[in-house]
């Protein structure tokens, strides 16, 4: 959403005012980018084999492709993975992902637990050295938000013995929907706040990996069939209730009471901010809530390249530097810098990429803009300046492309 603020010019807030009925009405929920790292670990050297995992990270691919959009190329899948295979992987997506990136980790494999806390197994490990166990506080540290995994959600789904040991035992403090809070609300304030949350097939209980001849385990069945059938946005905390009592009913079917319940949680002191991971299936538009107290004097994220476009941005502090109209589509780097130093607007020649700091500037000093990321410019290499509420955020290079903003001075 954007806040305008009043800077004393009353043709630019006309101008503002005349441009969001138009926009408001065509806008819809940016649930942002959606990438999956899927781990399937059925094949070991020192470890009992296992039958489902394959099939169960190949249908879940599936649904996450076919039903919900995940492109092709942002679903990794690994194949009996070492330890070393899912750290590698999970760095190279803490330096790609932004903040406008969802990512699902699955698990299906191995897990073991000991009086230091729970592991997963790679597929070389041996049964009595930990060296090639991977901790979960390993996975955390690699997923936590003040550690620079920028990803807004970050959701693990474990289908393993002992997966509830990645959590810190106390009360169970996930956001609660509000009694008059509407769905569409709910789900954008869940959207909006950075998650870090897990579901695992069991809690600290050794788990099944199939009964019979089904191709998939109890929990990865449960799971995959509820997402293959749902046809509306939903948000993570409302899948664990759906299938819950199932893959616990079965499994107790199966191996009596001490069987398996998944279990569901924020993952505590990496950055969780009350949020939650939403599925959301292809083609569907979801409108942001209207808040009487706001309403008229404000935009979703995807209107402001829009309302910029009318009202350039005011000039940094005590300088005479200009802003160029934000441009309506994104660029890669090299593609921004030409940008700039090709434009002529206002009959000025010497247009350039800002600098982070120009940019914290015109955040503090300008629109409130959230989640937003521009180009920037340090020391002739590639960063980005998230426009945010508050502060905002900045980041010193990026493979993404991002909008492009101008500056003269």
């Amino acid at each position: 959403m954007i806040f305008f603020k009043f800077w004393g010019y009353f043709t630019l807030l006309f101008l503002f005012q005349a441009a969001i009925p138009m926009l408001s009405c065509a806008q819809s929920i940016d649930f942002g980018h959606y990438h999956a790292l899927l781990i399937a670990n059925k094949k070991y050297t020192h470890w009992k084999q296992l039958k489902t995992p394959r099939q169960d990270v190949y249908d879940l691919a599936e649904v996450l492709k076919n039903k919900y959009g995940f492109a092709k190329a942002d679903i990794d899948i690994l194949l009996d993975a070492t330890r070393n295979d899912i750290i590698d992987k999970l760095e190279e997506l803490k330096s790609t992902l932004t903040s406008r990136d969802n990512l699902l980790i699955y698990y299906a494999g191995h897990g073991k637990m000991r009086e230091d806390g729970g592991y997963l197994i790679g597929s070389d490990a041996k049964i009595k050295s930990r060296s090639r166990w991977l901790h979960f506080r390993t996975i955390l540290d690699l997923i936590d938000y003040k550690n620079g995994m920028e990803a807004r959600h970050v959701l693990i789904i474990a289908d393993s013995c002992h997966a509830g040991k990645i959590f810190s035992r106390g009360n169970d403090d996930s956001a609660q929907k509000n009694n008059n809070e509407t769905n569409s609300a709910w789900l954008f304030r869940m959207n909006k706040y950075v998650s870090r949350t897990a579901l695992t097939s069991g809690g600290i209980e050794e788990v099944i990996d199939s009964v019979g001849n089904s191709r998939n385990s109890i929990f990865a069945w449960e799971l995959i069939n509820r997402l293959k059938n749902n046809d509306k946005v939903l948000d993570m905390r409302t899948l664990y209730d759906q299938i819950n009592k199932e893959v616990h009913d079965r499994a107790r079917n199966a191996v009596g009471e001490e069987a398996q319940a998944p279990e569901y949680a924020p993952l505590r002191g990496i950055g969780h901010s009350s949020g939650d991971f939403i599925f959301v299936p292809k083609g569907m538009i979801m409108e942001p809530p209207r808040d009487k107290n706001t309403q008229g004097s404000e935009v979703t994220d995807r209107g402001w390249p829009d309302v910029i476009s009318i009202a350039p941005m005011p000039p940094k502090d005590n300088s005479v530097a200009m802003w160029s109209n934000v441009v309506n589509r994104k660029m890669n780097w090299n593609e921004a810098k030409a940008y700039c130093k090709s434009y002529n607007g206002s009959g000025q020649s010497n247009w350039r990429l800002p600098t982070l700091e120009e940019l914290k500037i015109a955040n503090k000093n300008a629109l409130g803009v959230t989640d937003q990321e521009v180009w920037a410019e340090k020391n002739n290499q590639p960063a980005y300046f998230n426009f945010e509420f508050g502060e905002g955020k900045s980041k010193v290079g990026s493979n993404y492309p991002h909008h492009v903003l101008c500056i003269a001075d």
